[in-house]
């Protein structure tokens, strides 16, 4: 087992940001999806409201209308592909990263009540402390 790096104790960020560096690439691309969501979901009522825009335009003829509509059509069905990778994309992401973020916020707390004296561990029951460890674990 390498040899255990002692835990912040000064702010609940730093403790928290103890655990993220150890995974930073997936939840970065928890992130990116993250931003990806509202960004697509501000993007297609514009496309809409472009088409709409353009089909109000009276006197043009039908091969200059669909020419101007091919490319907010397109841009729908690009930003509904990116939107769909990007559901996927981060459960499959979450699915790997989070159980193994939890397994290791577990671990380091286990060790580092290990470290305490047997004074510590008299006053408390054995239980509650492992309960307090699991909960620690689920709230982060």
């Amino acid at each position: 087992m390498p040899a255990a790096v002692p835990l912040p104790d000064h702010s609940l960020i730093a403790f928290f940001w103890h655990f993220l560096r150890q995974q930073k690439g997936g939840f970065a691309v928890l992130l990116v999806t993250f931003w990806a969501w509202p960004i697509n979901e501000m993007a297609i009522p514009y496309c809409i409201n472009r088409m709409v825009d353009i089909m109000g335009q009276e006197g043009r003829s039908r091969a200059s209308l669909m020419s101007e509509l091919a490319r907010p059509v397109a841009m729908i069905g690009g930003l509904l592909l990116v939107n769909e990778v990007a559901f996927r994309l981060h459960d499959y992401v979450t699915a790997r990263v989070i159980p193994r973020f939890r397994a290791n916020v577990t671990a380091a707390v286990f060790a580092q009540a290990r470290r305490h004296s047997h004074q510590s561990f008299a006053g408390q029951m054995a239980g509650g402390l492992s309960s307090k460890v699991s909960k620690l674990a689920m709230a982060m």
